[in-house]
């Protein structure tokens, strides 16, 4: 329960002009989530981890992890992500995965639609592990 003295994150002195980020959270930061936080000061967010390889390869998974238009890429092949919400911006793409050719496609298929991508080179789970990606 809020006390009446509830203050917007916005309202606060100490948090003026401070990155408030949404870090990325497997399976959680998706776009409700991060609409949800910047309503209530978020400044910053990144998606959940997205694996690369999946993301190429299988439509389902980028209909999952990634809200797809029906424009075609200028190649012809294929659909293109529809350009990202303003109100979801700055937005960091968290990518993860083992081959360097997959890694470089899955963030040509991003980089028109986030602010910058980042590669999750330290995540410990033994999901990472057992995929050789992250911190292994």
């Amino acid at each position: 329960k809020y006390s009446q003295d509830h203050r917007h994150p916005q309202d606060d002195p100490l948090l003026h002009n401070k990155a408030l980020v949404v870090a990325p959270m497997v399976e959680q930061s998706d776009l409700p989530f991060r609409l949800l936080c910047r309503k209530y000061g978020a400044n910053l967010c990144f998606t959940p981890m997205i694996h690369a390889g999946y993301f190429t390869r299988k439509y389902a998974y980028q209909h999952k992890m990634w809200m797809w238009g029906k424009k075609e890429n200028s190649s012809g092949r294929g659909e293109i992500p529809m350009p990202a919400l303003t109100q979801d911006r700055p937005l960091i793409a968290q990518l993860c995965g083992n081959h360097k050719d997959i890694l470089l496609k899955a963030a040509q298929l991003l980089e028109h639609s986030v602010d910058a991508i980042d590669l999750n080179c330290g995540c410990p789970t033994q999901t990472a592990k057992r995929g050789g990606w992250g911190a292994f």
